[in-house]
């Protein structure tokens, strides 16, 4: 039969929940992400400083081992709030810099391809969109 001749045809098939086709969106962003090299080096290096500071974190608290040291030096052993608060601004660095490198890159292409009316042509919302674009975002500047 030709394909003209075709006329159109409800699916009949199983449908899946909304739950699977909401994550089928950021399953594919975050193949689209992780193909990035610059998103990738930055993740890497974000992950650094935690583990950095999880080891100062881990020699400070084992004192005994500074006991012959100046006192002064001691103190900067301190884990506090400075300590805390220098721990949080760099993780603030890379997280905006990840989201700005990452974040326009998830929409960019959906934009200059006319590809949101197919998304919107399927059985997923604009809401839906959203939250799986920010789906991926949340991954990737959760850890």
């Amino acid at each position: 039969m030709a394909v003209y001749k075709r006329g159109y045809q409800r699916y009949r098939g199983p449908l899946t929940g909304p739950i699977e086709r909401l994550l089928v969106v950021p399953r594919f962003g975050w193949k689209r992400l992780m193909e990035q090299r610059l998103v990738m080096i930055l993740l890497v290096v974000s992950c650094f400083w935690p583990v950095a500071c999880a080891g100062f974190i881990y020699v400070s608290n084992h004192s005994e081992l500074w006991q012959g040291l100046a006192p002064g030096f001691l103190e900067t052993m301190k884990v506090n709030a400075r300590f805390f608060a220098v721990f949080m601004n760099a993780q603030a660095v890379f997280a905006v810099l990840l989201a700005a490198f990452a974040g326009p890159s998830l929409v960019a292409p959906d934009l200059s391809g006319n590809a949101l009316p197919l998304y919107f042509s399927r059985p997923i919302s604009r809401f839906d969109y959203v939250i799986s674009r920010l789906l991926v975002m949340v991954g990737l500047l959760a850890p």
